[in-house]
C-alpha cells in the first residue's frame, strides 16, 4: 500500500492555489500565450541532462519481467510524429487566439519524443525488447484520429492523466535510482503538458455554451475511466509486482483529472488580452506560468 502522498501530487495540489501576485489574476492570450509555451519547451530541452545508463540495476527477476514489458508499451505510446495532430492544428491557424500554437505544439511533440527516448533507454537497460505494435496502443491511436483537434487532444490528455499515476508509482515503487530519476523528470514534464492542453481548452471554451462545457467535462471523465480499466488490464502484472492496487492507481488518475478540470475553469475566468509592453508582458507571463 502507498501510505503517503507522492511528491508529485503534493505539487499538483499546490498548483491549485492562486498565486499571490495581482498579475496572476490574468494570463496571456493569443500569440503571447503560445510564445510563452514555446519558450517553456525550449527551456525544458536545454535543462535536460543525461541519465546514468551505465549503472547496473538490481531489480529482482520477478519484478523486472513485468516492469520491462510495461515500460515497452508506454515507450510505444510516447513515440510518433503527431502528423494527424499537426494537420488538425492547421484548422485553428487563422484564429488570432491560436497564433503561434502550431509552433508550441511541435515543441510539445518533441518533448514527447524525448520521453520515448528515455523509456527506450530504460527498456534496454532492463534487457527488454522494444515494441513495434500493441493492441491497446493501436486502438487508442485509431480512436483519437476519428473527429477533430479537440478530440485528439482530449485522448492525449487522458493518456497524460494515466501517465501521471503510472510514473509516480514507478518512481516510488521500482526501487531503482535510474528509473526514479527518469520518472521524476517525465512527471515534471507531464505537469507542463497538462497545463499546455488546459490553456488550449480554456481558450477554446470561451465560445462554448455552458451546457456544452458540462457535457465535455462529463465525457472526459467517462473516457478516462474506460482508459484506466484498459491500462490496468494491460499493466496489471507490473502494478501487482510493485504492490499497487487498482484503487490506488485509479485514485492517482482521478486526482489528476479533477485538478485539470479546476484549472481550466480558473484559467477561463482569467483570460485577458495582455499588451505588448515588454515589462508588463514579462510580469504577466511569469505570474501565469507559476500560477
Amino acid at each position: 500500500m502507498i501510505t503517503d502522498t507522492p511528491s508529485f501530487h503534493r505539487a499538483a495540489a499546490t498548483d491549485e492555489t492562486p498565486a499571490a501576485s495581482d498579475t496572476a489574476k490574468s494570463i496571456p492570450t493569443g500569440k503571447h500565450l503560445w510564445s510563452a509555451w514555446s519558450d517553456y519547451f525550449d527551456r525544458n530541452q536545454a535543462d535536460a541532462s543525461s541519465l546514468p545508463w551505465h549503472r547496473p540495476h538490481q531489480i529482482p527477476e520477478a519484478k523486472r519481467r513485468p516492469l520491462v514489458t510495461s515500460l515497452a508499451i508506454f515507450q510505444l505510446g510516447e513515440s510518433g510524429e503527431g502528423s494527424t495532430l499537426r494537420r488538425f492544428a492547421q484548422r485553428v491557424s487563422n484564429d488570432p487566439q491560436f497564433e503561434g500554437y502550431q509552433v508550441a505544439l511541435t515543441k510539445f511533440l518533441g518533448e514527447e519524443n524525448r520521453h520515448a527516448s528515455t523509456l527506450s533507454g530504460l527498456v534496454q537497460r532492463l534487457d527488454g525488447t522494444l515494441l513495434d505494435r500493441q493492441w491497446s496502443h493501436g486502438a487508442f491511436k485509431k480512436l483519437r484520429r476519428l473527429i477533430n483537434l479537440e478530440f485528439e487532444l482530449q485522448i492525449l490528455m487522458t493518456a497524460e492523466f494515466i501517465a501521471e499515476a503510472y510514473y509516480a508509482i514507478l518512481r516510488d515503487r521500482a526501487g531503482d535510482p535510474v528509473i526514479e530519476r527518469a520518472c521524476e523528470r517525465i512527471l515534471r514534464d507531464e505537469v507542463g503538458h497538462l497545463r499546455f492542453h488546459g490553456d488550449f481548452f480554456a481558450t477554446r471554451q470561451q465560445t462554448w455554451h455552458p451546457v456544452v462545457r458540462h457535457l465535455w467535462a462529463w465525457q472526459c471523465h467517462f473516457i478516462f475511466l474506460v482508459t484506466a480499466h484498459v491500462v490496468w488490464f494491460d499493466h496489471r502484472a507490473c502494478f501487482q509486482a510493485l504492490g499497487t492496487t487498482y484503487g490506488e492507481f485509479l485514485g492517482f488518475g482521478k486526482r489528476s483529472i479533477r485538478a485539470f478540470m479546476r484549472r481550466i475553469v480558473r484559467q477561463r475566468t482569467r483570460i485577458v488580452e495582455v499588451g505588448t509592453n515588454g515589462s508588463n508582458r514579462r510580469r504577466a507571463v511569469s505570474a501565469w506560468l507559476s500560477a
